[in-house]
């Protein structure tokens, strides 16, 4: 009888820690995307990409913080992610429900929250390619956004580690009652 109780004390134990793994609240991150499919107007020109909605920002203008950010995202395959407090103030990190809600706006400015374009400057700058089909392009589009780390990011380590504890204690306790 004392065996049965300690079993179902482990099975008890882990269906906890699967509960709290599933609740611990996990921080956001500030996402910098530029493989993000491009918008059509990406040959054009300022005018065409602001008409649709775009913000278009040079280069030379954004902050130090922000080409740093531009530069580390296309030396890292398109992607790149900081911490809340590591983001540039010149671009918006919208959340994933703030871009639903803007989204629904009739406002054309208001369509791509998410989206800048930076006006790469014509070979004054010495700049990692531009994630598009052509190396040699004149706008690279970059989605920025507020979100929570992937699935095996180092932030998510503690939510990972409840859940294995979880899924161990609930195999443990679960097995030695089936043999009982």
């Amino acid at each position: 009888m004392r065996e049965t109780h300690r079993n179902l004390a482990f099975v008890a134990l882990g269906l906890v820690l699967l509960a709290a793994a599933a609740v611990v609240p996990v921080g956001t991150v500030h996402w910098h995307d530029t493989s993000v499919e491009q918008p059509d107007y990406i040959e054009g020109n300022e005018t065409g990409l602001r008409s649709e909605g775009y913000r278009v920002v040079a280069y030379e203008n954004l902050s130090e913080r922000a080409q740093d950010l531009y530069v580390a995202t296309l030396e890292n395959g398109g992607e790149y992610r900081v911490p809340p407090s590591d983001g540039a103030d010149d671009y918006d990190y919208p959340t994933r429900a703030e871009v639903i809600e803007r989204a629904n706006m009739s406002d054309p400015g208001a369509r791509y929250p998410m989206h800048v374009i930076v006006e790469r400057p014509n070979g004054t700058v010495d700049l990692p390619p531009a994630d598009e089909e052509r190396p040699d392009a004149t706008y690279d589009a970059m989605m920025t956004k507020t979100s929570g780390p992937p699935l095996l990011a180092v932030g998510r380590i503690h939510q990972l580690l409840l859940a294995l504890a979880g899924i161990a204690t609930l195999g443990y306790g679960g097995s030695k009652l089936a043999t009982l």
